[in-house]
């Protein structure tokens, strides 16, 4: 089966990557633009049936509900500006990710682009983003796109990746994933987000007991 196109592997990084990063040259929406541009040359063969899978058209029905719901929400120009500046992006992505995940080896590189570009926003929290006294009261953030608890919640989402690919992988593989575990969770407790305490609680508590079920098993 052959790779994806490489502007998806690195597309999926750089979404999550630090804005400080990606704001100037625009390079996620060109990444995702070639990404694009790459799946509709990609042979169908090699590519997995969309529309086939329920999850897919799932998601079409909820795009379409948000559309015809937003004219009637109370900040009708705020949503519409959520579904085609946010929205759309992540869509593109799940469309791509369904697309072309035709194998172990493409969820590998994926999964690799997440966690690396998840590390990279949290080493800026850890590392530069710790917010003033007059911005967020001390909490760590990473600029006023990712707030502290934008910060958690991305960090929190990716530890179970990061958990399992560190128990799953051998040699250089484990480290890094453990190295990257270990930033997503300083990120979140420096954040000082009690929303994202409360989802690290949670989530740890779920990787304990599905791990230690794996080992017995």
């Amino acid at each position: 089966m052959p790779p994806p196109p490489r502007g998806t592997v690195v597309f999926a990084g750089f979404s999550s990557a630090p804005p400080g990063v990606t704001s100037s040259m625009r390079i996620v929406f060109v990444l995702g633009l070639v990404s694009v541009v790459a799946a509709l040359l990609t042979p169908w063969r090699a590519k997995n049936r969309v529309l086939m899978q329920r999850e897919v058209r799932i998601v079409i029905a909820l795009c379409v509900l948000a559309v015809i719901v937003t004219p009637l929400g109370v900040w009708p120009g705020g949503s519409w500006s959520f579904l085609t500046d946010i929205f759309s992006r992540i869509l593109v992505f799940f469309f791509l990710v369904v697309a072309l995940a035709t194998s172990r080896r493409v969820i590998q590189r994926l999964l690799w682009s997440v966690l690396t570009g998840v590390a990279l926003l949290g080493i800026f929290t850890v590392g530069g983003g710790v917010a003033v006294a007059t911005v967020y009261g001390g909490r760590a953030y990473a600029s006023s796109t990712y707030d502290p608890n934008d910060v958690s919640m991305i960090m929190v989402c990716a530890l179970p990746l990061a958990a399992f690919a560190a128990v799953a992988l051998r040699g250089v593989g484990r480290v890094l994933a453990t190295a990257a575990a270990v930033v997503y969770v300083l990120a979140t407790i420096m954040t000082l987000s009690r929303g994202g305490f409360i989802g690290l609680i949670v989530v740890s508590l779920l990787l304990l007991f599905d791990l230690s079920s794996w080992a017995w098993s």
